[in-house]
């Protein structure tokens, strides 16, 4: 059986269930998937995805994306993602959408519980955070990007490395936290060239 619940989260005394996201104040706005323009070669990135969050209710939230930068969210979803991906066995060649529903379940709640349970995030960035998964949770299109972008880039470091010594047999990343990271979630959010 599925966990259905979380620990409490250093940022609210909400406990999350199922596969919703639980927000203090107003509802977030559905912000739907991004078509890219394929005949401009505009790409499915970051510049293409933060089109989709500038809007008043974000604007508000992060001061026009000054007071908190849309690339610095990301890189934090990133780094929070990883160890959800890092807990399962995945078929390397698929997209995380190609494997059962359960095993993204598995992920998606992992995912969930380390951003409630990060203490490291203060209470706007964890609110921002919280808004956009729940903005994009109708088809989840934000996390299944951030994750096959956490597996495009330990595809492309082990293809750098030349070897497969850093995966398993299903490709997974078998490096552990510590010894990848040189700087945590605190690096991130007050970076020293402020």
């Amino acid at each position: 059986m599925l966990p259905q619940s979380f620990p409490q989260s250093p940022h609210h005394s909400i406990v999350s269930i199922g596969m919703s996201w639980n927000i203090a104040g107003p509802e977030p706005p559905r912000i739907p998937k991004p078509s890219r323009d394929s005949k401009s070669g505009e790409q499915f990135g970051i510049e293409l995805i933060h089109k989709q969050f500038k809007i008043p209710y974000y604007g508000q939230m992060t001061g026009n994306w000054q007071n908190i930068k849309f690339k610095t969210i990301i890189m934090v979803l990133k780094r929070l993602c990883e160890p959800a991906v890092e807990g399962e066995t995945l078929i390397s060649s698929w997209r995380l959408e190609a494997h059962s529903e359960e095993i993204i379940i598995r992920i998606y709640n992992t995912f969930r519980s380390i951003i409630q349970a990060d203490s490291e995030l203060g209470d706007d960035f964890y609110q921002v955070l919280e808004a956009m998964m729940k903005s994009t949770e109708e088809d989840k299109w934000l996390f299944f990007w951030i994750v096959n972008q956490i597996r495009d880039k330990w595809r492309r470091r082990r293809s750098t490395a030349g070897v497969d010594s850093g995966k398993d047999a299903a490709g997974q990343h078998a490096t552990k936290r510590t010894e990848r990271r040189g700087f945590g979630i605190r690096d991130l959010l007050n970076p020293i060239d402020q």
